[in-house]
């Protein structure tokens, strides 16, 4: 519970200082998800998932569900 209240502190802290550095909010903005991107990709990279073939496989069952409840009807 303190971590969900400290880490966005640590956050808004963190984004003021980028900010002050770099004068633009649009700048800061795209640095914070550009990190955010390297973190989500890291976390592909290293649990090694393809995150195409996990969307694939979704939309995959899911046909099979639609399709399946059309043919009871």
């Amino acid at each position: 519970m303190i971590g969900m209240f400290i880490n966005p502190m640590g956050f808004d802290v963190l984004f003021k200082m980028v900010l002050d550095l770099t004068k633009s909010y649009w700048i800061t903005t795209g640095i914070f998800y550009l990190v955010a991107a390297c973190f989500f990709g890291l976390f592909f990279y290293y649990s090694r998932l393809n995150p195409l073939v996990v969307i694939y496989e979704w939309i995959k069952d899911l046909f099979k569900k639609v399709k399946s409840l059309t043919n009871k009807k």
